[in-house]
């Protein structure tokens, strides 16, 4: 099969890894509760008690996982396959779980036809703090509005997210520009051979220009070209979004079972599975 015409990318720079402090710098920075455990660092994911790793996709070996803390009321952690023995449940993540051989001709017909029409229409760029504060906070709004995945931002609470960003070099932050307007952007960084992307935004407006295309497979490229990333993550399965489900399998982030060690309490596990059985499955990987 002959490959596609390649495609010309723009100058986005590097990525850097994160180290483990630098991240959990980052992440307290957002708020975000952290702690440390048996040599690993940990976030609590869920109030009242609920940890997984702060790099989530850590393969951990049998001595370096238990509860982070006594009063934990849950935790999840990827094994090691040295260990695979002592996983009880699995992460189901969409996951390229092979990012040296990722290129265009990876991508179905279409999805290609999508990217190379971003390429025209839109300019991909690492995004400074200037046009974040100027730009940011309406593409988050607007994005955030539409899929409701979070709760929308007062003018404060993204100021301070956006400063927690720009906190550690290490973070990417990729955006498109239409005719200079910010259509919107990722928020995305590596640790240990893995690369993540914590958030898309985009803005409805421009929801045509296929930008998450373009910034998702240009993120890629630069993580390709690190040579020491072998991996890249867009999340956990989202069974209940159809369309968000189908754009990951198009972009080749497979649903992957990662062997994994759960501890629930059994009446907060039922009352997830009651409640949210969607997050039920994303803990443990069941049906």
């Amino acid at each position: 099969m002959s490959q596609p015409p390649a495609l010309v990318l723009p100058d986005t720079g590097e990525v850097c890894l994160l180290t483990p402090e630098a991240m959990a710098e980052w992440w307290r920075a957002q708020g975000r509760k952290v702690c440390q455990f048996r040599g690993r660092l940990w976030e609590e994911v869920r109030p009242g008690g609920y940890f997984q790793p702060i790099h989530p996709l850590a393969r951990l070996r049998k001595d370096e996982i238990a509860r982070p803390r006594w009063w934990a009321w849950g935790f999840r952690a990827a094994v090691a396959d040295t260990d695979r023995d002592f996983a009880n449940a699995t992460l189901p993540t969409q996951l390229l779980a092979n990012l040296a051989d990722y290129d265009l001709g990876q991508l179905p017909p279409r999805r290609r036809t999508y990217l190379r029409g971003c390429l025209k229409a839109v300019r991909l760029v690492r995004l400074d703090r200037t046009l974040m504060e100027e730009q940011g906070f309406a593409v988050a709004c607007s994005s955030i509005r539409r899929t409701g995945y979070l709760k929308v931002p007062s003018p404060a609470e993204y100021r301070q997210s956006l400063s927690a960003d720009f906190l550690r070099p290490e973070v990417v932050l990729l955006g498109g520009l239409v005719d200079g307007r910010l259509g919107g952007y990722i928020v995305a960084y590596a640790i240990e051979g893995t690369a993540y992307i914590e958030r898309v935004l985009i803005a409805s407006e421009f929801l045509d220009y296929n930008i998450t295309t373009g910034v998702v497979y240009q993120f890629a490229q630069m993580c390709r070209r690190h040579g020491g990333i072998r991996e890249m993550v867009y999340g956990l399965h989202s069974r209940e979004d159809d369309k968000l489900c189908q754009f990951k399998e198009h972009m080749r982030f497979s649903v992957v079972p990662v062997p994994s060690r759960i501890y629930l309490n059994p009446l907060m596990s039922h009352y997830v599975k009651w409640r949210q059985p969607h997050v039920h499955y994303r803990m443990t990987g069941l049906p």
